[in-house]
């Protein structure tokens, strides 16, 4: 083998270890960079999600108040109602407490913040977290979700139902509440007596109050869930770097 030979031998060789070690270099490094930018949007959709949970939080609460705020005046009304049905107090008093309760249940309902969880979904990201985390966030936008719809679609069905039929007067008082004489005048009128006279107000109403019930308690176990996902997902972001 000639001198010759070898020192371009040599220097092929060493060309071909340099190519291949910067092309290795610049793989890593665009590996490295993907990772971070990986990460850096992994992080951000875990914030994301986790401002999203304190939203749905922030409107839990006034919708529990709410309900039970519902749930006193509407007891008041099947309480009243079904005195006036036995004969304990007449149809003056009936009017007194109707007019004291006024309008008793603004059926307020709950539609979660899911702005986050459909962009993962979309950008298929939902995969970067865990998988016993990807069933949690999952059961909570998803399963939990449709509960919340149908549960809102059933409390606003009954609620409209109820002042439109059984108890006008509420929206009438919501409308003139400041106005005595017109609110007093309203059961005055002989189409409302008939109406309220009936045993339709104490059903309606009894109807109303075990919505209310059912659909705070339901919304007490859906806060619940929220405070259980939200709780892994802040234990599961102190193991990120």
């Amino acid at each position: 083998m000639s001198k010759e030979f070898k020192k371009y031998a040599i220097k092929y060789t060493l060309e071909f270890f340099v190519i291949v070690l910067g092309i290795s270099i610049s793989f890593l490094i665009n590996e490295w960079n993907s990772n971070k930018n990986n990460m850096i949007s992994h992080k951000n959709d875990l914030k994301g999600l986790l401002n999203d949970l304190k939203n749905d939080s922030l409107k839990f609460n006034p919708i529990l108040i709410g309900l039970e705020e519902g749930k006193i005046a509407t007891q008041k009304i099947v309480e009243v109602s079904e005195a006036f049905n036995i004969k304990k107090i007449d149809y003056d008093e009936l009017v007194v407490e109707l007019i004291k309760v006024g309008f008793p249940y603004g059926y307020s309902t709950f539609f979660m913040t899911d702005a986050t969880y459909k962009s993962l979904l979309l950008d298929n990201k939902i995969n970067s977290f865990p998988q016993n985390i990807q069933k949690k966030i999952i059961n909570y936008y998803e399963f939990i979700a449709k509960r919340v719809v149908d549960n809102n679609h059933i409390v606003d069905e009954i609620s409209l139902n109820y002042y439109n039929k059984i108890h006008p007067f509420a929206l009438y008082y919501n409308n003139n509440e400041e106005n005595h004489s017109l609110i007093n005048n309203y059961f005055k009128i002989e189409s409302v007596k008939e109406k309220y006279k009936s045993i339709d107000l104490f059903i309606g109403s009894s109807n109303l109050l075990n919505r209310i019930f059912v659909y705070k308690n339901q919304i007490s176990r859906f806060s619940n869930e929220r405070d259980d996902l939200a709780k892994v997902l802040k234990e599961y972001s102190k193991s990120i770097p």
